[in-house]
């Protein structure tokens, strides 16, 4: 089963951020050119991620555009010696997939889809006199329920900013199609 899955980035204005649905995004979603114009009337919006892959979803397959990045979590001092404690983290996109599929005569099938959006960045706080503490940030995403071969699932999730006039959107398109 090829799918297609879109993650974008959008900020939007506090004043509309509340009256965002996924199913009307959804209905703008028909390809990923409408979405992209759908959203950009929305504010400005970045792509993130796009991938094609074909999946079955049996097998409960894993896309995975990540990786695995560094962070100091501690440094200190142990009989003179100087210890830095380090954990890695996916950073990325992660999305995980499970469902049945129905029969060749039917475009229909039930899906669970977990996505994870996740970036490290930096912050101002001490964990140690030379190490400041990772700003980790994961959004997670969930769909849990039947599809339409062909016809996009979308996910939304919005936040508000720190500067409290704009949110930011994540929306994430998912579209599950049979092969031919």
């Amino acid at each position: 089963m090829p799918e297609r899955i879109t993650v974008y980035e959008v900020a939007v204005p506090k004043e509309l951020a509340a009256g965002l649905r996924a199913t009307e995004l959804a209905r703008a979603a028909q390809d990923d050119a409408g979405l992209n114009a759908g959203l950009s009337k929305l504010g400005k919006s970045r792509l993130l991620y796009a991938v094609d892959q074909a999946v079955n979803l049996k097998n409960e397959p894993s896309i995975r555009i990540a990786c695995q990045m560094p962070m100091v979590t501690a440094e200190g001092s142990k009989d003179g010696n100087r210890t830095t404690n380090i954990s890695y983290q996916d950073v990325g996109l992660i999305a995980n997939m499970e469902g049945v599929d129905q029969p060749r005569s039917s475009n229909h099938g039930d899906a669970h889809i977990e996505v994870e959006i996740s970036t490290v960045g930096h912050s101002d706080v001490s964990i140690s006199p030379n190490a400041k503490a990772p700003l980790s940030h994961k959004i997670h995403q969930t769909f849990d329920g039947p599809f339409t071969s062909g016809e996009p699932i979308v996910l939304l999730s919005v936040e508000s900013a720190a500067d409290g006039d704009t949110a930011t959107a994540y929306v994430t398109r998912i579209e599950l199609a049979r092969k031919e």
